[in-house]
């Protein structure tokens, strides 16, 4: 799919520009990425996610001649001492991304244990 292949390209390099060196970015299956952010709280989360997120919303991917606009949508926990394994935190962040999609996508929501 070299269409799908240019989104995820674009995709990334934003991911990279919006983020800092120590954060981490991966792609975990299909079109989902993961982002941790070290020693971040849900607050700076919060706005690192919307950030990325209208940065994704104004970006122009031209795909075989044609204007292409993506949005996202966004889950986010925090991994502190309440979350027991990476694992667990992986579950809170994916029922917030579902819930950010069920609300209409190009959404985020949160959820902490």
């Amino acid at each position: 799919h070299p269409a799908g292949d240019v989104i995820l390209e674009g995709f990334a390099l934003l991911l990279k520009k919006q983020l800092r060196e120590t954060d981490i970015i991966a792609r975990i299956g299909g079109e989902e990425f993961a982002i941790l952010l070290i020693n971040a709280d849900e607050e700076i989360g919060k706005v690192v996610a919307q950030k990325v997120r209208k940065s994704i919303e104004k970006e122009i991917f031209i795909i075989d001649g044609q204007e292409v606009n993506v949005t996202v949508s966004i889950g986010i926990t925090v991994l502190d001492s309440r979350i027991d394994s990476y694992e667990e935190g992986y579950k809170y962040a994916d029922r917030a991304l579902y819930r950010a999609k069920t609300e209409g996508r190009n959404k985020i929501d949160m959820e902490l244990k």
